[in-house]
């Protein structure tokens, strides 16, 4: 393969690694299990500990039960897969509980953490303009090419190591640990789709992101006299 090719094929959209066909069915059992799961342990989070998990262990076991039994075959069929970003949320936030018997140690969000959600709520829109044909060029396409895939890969290997620099803690890891992890999963296993944007965002956690940013904006409206942001 010459360079010309070489580069034409790093830059085409033309050319998409699908999964397999068992990795899409394997996944979207176990990611609508984990998403699932973590929404019912949110659901119930000033229940007692063993009633809580009790009801989060089955609603896991019985999503990964195949066939029309399981929410995941009807989930499946209205909102297809969830995003890798977001199953790497629910794993991560299973394991918070799972560490803290109590779930009432909201300290509101940093700085990073807004800017995270400002930002996929952003592509969000992009995506959503684009399904309607507002723009020359298909944005959902470039998902399929290897460029955009190392873009998005540099991109946020860079700004983590800058701001986690600065700024050290848990939620800039977080921040940008999460959409890092979810793009190496990504390149592994090509999971759920071929398209990178499908592996970052999903509808469900653009719903979510934007109602976060809501909820800070009226909070920090109402409490203007005192910052109510942490850096």
């Amino acid at each position: 393969m010459n360079f010309d090719s070489l580069v034409a094929s790093f830059f085409s959209t033309q050319q998409a690694v699908l999964p397999t066909a068992f990795a899409q069915y394997l996944g979207l059992y176990v990611a609508w299990a984990l998403v699932l799961a973590w929404g019912a342990s949110a659901l119930t989070g000033r229940w007692p500990s063993p009633i809580r998990w009790g009801i989060v262990g089955v609603v896991g076991l019985l999503t990964l039960i195949s066939g029309p039994s399981s929410p995941a075959y009807w989930f499946g069929l209205a909102f297809q897969t969830p995003s890798v970003t977001s199953v790497l949320l629910a794993v991560w936030g299973l394991s918070i509980v799972a560490r803290s018997r109590s779930s009432n140690g909201s300290h509101g969000w940093s700085v990073s953490g807004l800017a995270a959600c400002a930002a996929g709520a952003g592509l969000g829109w992009v995506l959503l303009l684009d399904t309607l044909a507002w723009w020359p060029l298909s944005v959902y396409a470039w998902g399929f090419s290897p460029a955009t895939v190392s873009g998005l890969t540099l991109t946020l290997a860079i700004c983590w190591g800058l701001w986690g620099g600065a700024h050290k803690g848990r939620t800039s890891h977080l921040v940008f640990g999460v959409p890092v992890m979810a793009l190496i999963i990504f390149v592994g296993t090509r999971w759920p789709s071929g398209n990178v944007w499908d592996a970052l965002l999903d509808p469900w956690l653009w719903v979510g992101l934007q109602i976060v940013l809501l909820v800070n904006v009226l909070r920090a409206w109402r409490q203007r006299g005192s910052p109510a942001i942490r850096v």
